[in-house]
């Protein structure tokens, strides 16, 4: 989860960016980006009611190198 990205999904499948971009959007009606965010979100909810994990160690099992940005985008979403 820490390196999901678009050019690394597309290289594993095989198939172009661009076109596995459009066929997130047609499917969840989310960007790529929005799509990863929304399940690294949902992972750190998870994370949060069931374990005592500290927070910078969720932080990072969810995709992010610093707390702050964790924090950050945890009260956006």
């Amino acid at each position: 989860m820490s390196n999901a990205n678009l050019t690394k999904a597309a290289e594993y499948l095989n198939y172009d960016s661009t076109y596995i971009s459009d066929y997130v959007k047609k499917e969840t009606g989310q960007t790529f980006t929005d799509f990863i965010t929304n399940i690294r979100m949902n992972k750190a909810v998870e994370l949060l009611d069931k374990e005592t994990i500290p927070l910078s160690e969720i932080s990072k099992i969810t995709g992010y190198s610093k707390t702050s940005s964790f924090i950050r985008v945890f009260k956006n979403k």
